[in-house]
């Protein structure tokens, strides 16, 4: 009697064991099923019907997916500061506090950008801060700024893989796949410097074409974890970055999520870019 229930047991082992294996198998035949090649394109597979297969991916856009991903560093740091943040054992720093909204408060008329999202900070909500203007950062610095650069190449990025991309008459939506970092210095204006130190970027496009001719609107949105930093040169306003990092750990600041969109239309015939016959223009 033992003996048969053992038996029954190990059949039963056996199918489940089976079984299991062929539905791993053929969950990972769907997940292949889209082959990528060395250029970085990947295809979509073929329409029932025979109809031939389209440009999904490539290195830096696809239309597999639905936003653009956060970095890894980003939330690692959002992990950190939330750890640490009223933290502090100590006495608290309430004079630096009351001396760094008065020092930015002066700075508004100034560094407008700098000062809100310093004055942000001190207010110790931790709400994030949707509205940073970044049409306005774009279109008043300089050519040679790392913010306009940045943003130049970042569209003509979106041109090239929109040639890949685009289907004829029919819109489709592609995503940056990576945040792109910009990294910014006092060359690039106090104001936007003092803000933002770096950001990242990420880029929503729909795009479509007719023969040669290609359109996309697309929304540039910048991503920023305002935070300070214990080992940072950095001051703003000569108010040091230690100094900062201890009201936040102090649960007297505290470090928040801003960001931003632009938003623009792009069109062009095969092969121009921005600044080379593109036509591109702000919402």
């Amino acid at each position: 009697m033992k003996f048969k229930v053992v038996l029954v047991l190990f059949i039963l082992i056996t199918i489940f064991i089976s079984s299991t294996i062929i539905k791993a198998s053929e969950e990972s035949q769907l997940l292949t099923d889209i082959p990528c090649f060395g250029s970085g394109i990947c295809f979509e597979p073929e329409q029932p019907g025979g109809g031939s297969s389209h440009p999904g991916e490539t290195n830096l856009f696809s239309t597999f997916i639905s936003s653009t991903r956060v970095n890894n560093e980003t939330l690692k740091a959002v992990e950190i500061g939330d750890s640490i943040y009223n933290t502090w054992l100590g006495a608290k720093n309430y004079p630096l506090k009351v001396m760094a909204i008065s020092t930015a408060t002066g700075q508004i008329a100034i560094n407008p950008q700098a000062a809100d999202l310093l004055l942000h900070f001190l207010g110790n909500s931790g709400n994030a801060k949707i509205n940073f203007p970044v049409k306005k950062m774009i279109q008043n610095s300089n050519s040679n700024s790392e913010q306009v650069k940045s943003f130049v190449n970042h569209i003509n990025s979106v041109l090239e893989a929109a040639e890949v991309l685009a289907m004829e008459n029919k819109t489709r939506t592609m995503y940056l796949k990576k945040e792109a970092t910009v990294q910014l210095s006092r060359n690039d204006g106090d104001n936007w410097y003092l803000a933002l130190g770096n950001y990242r970027i990420a880029i929503k496009a729909e795009i479509i074409k007719t023969g040669n001719y290609y359109s996309a609107e697309i929304i540039y949105e910048l991503r920023d974890y305002y935070d300070w930093h214990l080992s940072s040169e950095i001051s703003v306003f000569a108010i040091a970055s230690q100094g900062l990092f201890e009201l936040h750990m102090q649960g007297l600041a505290r470090n928040f999520h801003n960001s931003g969109q632009a938003s623009l239309t792009a069109s062009w015939n095969s092969g121009q870019r921005y600044g080379f016959g593109a036509d591109i223009s702000w919402h």
